[in-house]
């Protein structure tokens, strides 16, 4: 990476190894080192997001620990501090420490991704009166079968809509949600329901939080007027991000690489002054192209046209007819946009995956010009 870190995400992983809540600052400290010697870029992150880790592991000292990795200066300018939590008994002192600290994003993931969760916190924000908001986040499963209290019907809870799990979310004053699944963190991913229920679990979602004034930023995040995340918006938009830590994943186009996923391979690979690198991969042109379509059509932001001339290509029509494209808002070059509706969300990988096919032809000699992001 050849400028300063925008997005950063520090994995600290819920290794059960005893010696790696003491260890873990230091061990992604000397990687940034490693990759990122003297003289060379240096980490001034503007969004950060720490996760993989019990609250336990990350303790209350966790604000001076994340200094430690990032070096000197290197969370002054940091606009966004985020911290992923699944334990839904994450204890008052935590939680004011981190905040304290600078942190101003809970992310609640797992069991702790409900509405009695959210109260919580919220009402601990509002008696702590930090400097800055500081803004809870949620994941919402799209599966039927949930619980308000916990995240299934084994802890004897009835079962509710992801539509009523929003609304006691919304009413808890969460600020950005995750629309997931349990298997497969995609919208589009409905293997088990062969009858097609769970797109529509989706959609009547994406209504619902529409109804109530939301911004769909891309198929799996929302969140309300004004309080859009940016890492959350950087990583569905393909921007680059660094990652360090146990199975922490790098990109930026067109590689990517990702750390070895394990404690123990990672800590004697840095002990070692060697970097942690597990898999690394660089994008054929036709990868990354079928990526930036892909990124692209899964936004509100959608793919920029270059030409108006490209609203007569006959894929355009066809896709506009099915009801698939919700606008082609002009640019300040005097280009449009390429806005899928929701219908056509649904259906982004497949049309990127044809949408990428017709820029390859442009790309060897068509006569249109090539759609960019």
């Amino acid at each position: 990476m050849s400028d300063p870190v925008a997005h950063l995400y520090l994995s600290v992983s819920d290794s059960k190894d005893p010696a790696w809540p003491g260890r873990w600052a230091g061990a992604l400290a000397r990687e940034r080192e490693l990759r990122f010697p003297v003289g060379r870029p240096h980490l001034s992150p503007r969004a950060l997001l720490v996760g993989g880790a019990r609250p336990d592991v990350l303790g209350t000292e966790l604000p001076d620990l994340v200094r430690r990795v990032l070096g000197a200066g290197g969370a002054r300018g940091l606009d966004e501090w985020t911290v992923e939590v699944d334990d839904p008994s994450l204890p008052e002192e935590l939680v004011r420490a981190w905040i304290e600290g600078g942190v101003d994003r809970l992310s609640l993931r797992g069991e702790a991704a409900r509405p009695d969760v959210a109260l919580r916190l919220m009402e601990l924000v509002r008696a702590l009166r930090p400097p800055r908001p500081v803004r809870i986040a949620a994941e919402v499963s799209l599966q039927r079968d949930v619980s308000l209290q916990g995240r299934g019907r084994g802890d004897g809870g009835a079962g509710t809509s992801a539509e009523q799990m929003l609304e006691a979310l919304l009413a808890a004053g969460v600020t950005s949600v995750a629309l997931v699944e349990e298997e497969d963190p995609s919208p589009l991913a409905g293997s088990d329901d062969p009858d097609g229920r769970a797109p529509g679990v989706w959609l009547r979602a994406a209504g619902a939080l529409r109804r109530a004034g939301w911004t769909l930023s891309d198929l799996a995040y929302a969140h309300a007027p004004g309080h859009g995340p940016r890492y959350p918006r950087a990583l569905a938009r393909r921007r680059p991000v660094l990652g360090l830590g146990p199975g922490a994943i790098s990109f930026r186009h067109p590689h990517r690489r990702w750390n070895h996923p394990e404690v123990r391979p990672y800590l004697a690979a840095v002990d070692a002054g060697s970097d942690p690198v597990f898999g690394f991969e660089e994008l054929s042109p036709a990868e990354a192209r079928l990526e930036r379509v892909w990124a692209a059509l899964r936004t509100d932001e959608g793919l920029r046209l270059p030409s108006r001339d490209c609203r007569e290509e006959p894929w355009l029509r066809r896709w506009r007819e099915a009801g698939w494209v919700q606008s082609q808002a002009p640019t300040e070059t005097g280009s449009e946009r390429l806005c899928l509706t929701p219908s056509g969300w649904l259906l982004a990988d497949d049309l990127a995956v044809e949408l990428a096919l017709v820029v390859e032809r442009i790309s060897r000699g068509g006569r249109r010009m090539e759609p960019g992001v």
